[in-house]
C-alpha cells in the first residue's frame, strides 16, 4: 500500500537515504531540506512521487504545515532526520 511519508532532513545523511529507499517503494515522500541542490535525482527519477519543500524547520514550520494542508496531502508517516547546523 502506497504511504505518504514527510522526511525532514532529506538532502544529506540518513535522511536522504532513508528518501531514497521509501521512494523505491513507490510511497508518496515529501522532503524538507535547506539545500534542493542534493535531490535533483529525486526529482528526476520519482518525479511523481516527489515534493520537495525548501525550508529551514526552525524558522518555517509554519510554511511546511501551511503549504501540506492547502495542497490537501494527509500524511501517514513523519520522519524526523537531523540536519546539520550550518554556521553563520
Amino acid at each position: 500500500m502506497k504511504k505518504t511519508i514527510l522526511i525532514t532532513g532529506c538532502t544529506s545523511g540518513i535522511g536522504k537515504k532513508t528518501c531514497y529507499e521509501l521512494l523505491k517503494k513507490n510511497n508518496f515522500v515529501i522532503g524538507v531540506g535547506r539545500n534542493d541542490d542534493n535531490i535533483t535525482e529525486f526529482n528526476q527519477e520519482f518525479k511523481s512521487n516527489f515534493l520537495f519543500i525548501k525550508a529551514d524547520l526552525v524558522k518555517d514550520i509554519d510554511e511546511i504545515y501551511t503549504k501540506i494542508t492547502k495542497l490537501g496531502i494527509k500524511l501517514d508517516s513523519l520522519i524526523l532526520c537531523a540536519g546539520k547546523e550550518e554556521t553563520i
